[in-house]
């Protein structure tokens, strides 16, 4: 299972190190702007303009994830798809199924693992700065993104493995369409009057994953059937 697993990994190490890396670029970038704004106008003069003039931005974090779902998205199937490599996995000591789940489970939990990072420590920042209220409304903007950059991730996977240029063409569309739709739901929050304009994006969000776990469980159906005689 670990050579598997590490096989896997391979194929995006470096699309992943450098993510982790840009990750925590930001998380410091994030900090030291916070820090420094709050020693220019004290902590009460900078609270009352993040509640009244949103004078804060995740300095293109939320950009960063969707990118880097993308990356690893297509770098993790990439080469199954150019190889047909799924096929030789049926001659493997284990199930088709499994060896599936690791082609799509591998990347999102690594994807995932660096999100998780994110949340914690600006969770960490945000608390040592500003009270309950405002930390659960800046993190929840972070936690919508992971959540929207997840179902990207899964997407992506669901396109470069799909063998139907029609389906791929109709998924690509789809994709966009979401992104437009989720930077108008879930905006920077430097961008919005409000804090709460997010608050029914969940709903939005918990569809769009499921939406894309049933797109990536149709390719790889449709490419077993396309491609393993």
């Amino acid at each position: 299972m670990r050579y598997f697993i590490l096989k896997e990994f391979l194929k995006f190490k470096l699309a992943f190190y450098f993510f982790a890396s840009c990750s925590l670029f930001c998380v410091a970038w994030i900090w030291l702007d916070l820090k420094d704004s709050i020693h220019k106008y004290s902590i009460t003069g900078y609270t009352m303009q993040l509640m009244f003039n949103k004078n804060f931005s995740y300095n293109h974090l939320d950009e960063l994830n969707l990118l880097f779902a993308l990356i690893i998205g297509v770098s993790s199937m990439f080469f199954e798809r150019q190889n047909a490599r799924i096929r030789l996995q049926l001659h493997y000591p284990q199930s088709y199924l499994k060896n599936v789940l690791l082609l799509s489970l591998t990347p999102f939990c690594f994807l995932l693992g660096v999100y998780l990072m994110q949340i914690i420590l600006l969770f960490a920042v945000f608390s040592s700065f500003f009270d309950t209220l405002i930390t659960n409304a800046l993190i929840s903007t972070l936690i919508y993104n992971v959540i929207f950059s997840l179902g990207l991730f899964l997407l992506t996977q669901s396109v470069i493995i799909e063998p139907n240029l029609r389906r791929v063409i109709g998924s690509i569309i789809v994709g966009i369409g979401a992104v437009f739709i989720y930077f108008s739901i879930n905006p920077d929050v430097g961008k919005t009057p409000l804090f709460y304009l997010n608050d029914n994006a969940l709903i939005y969000l918990i569809f769009w994953v499921f939406f894309s776990i049933c797109l990536l469980v149709s390719s790889l159906q449709n490419y077993k059937r396309g491609y393993i005689k």
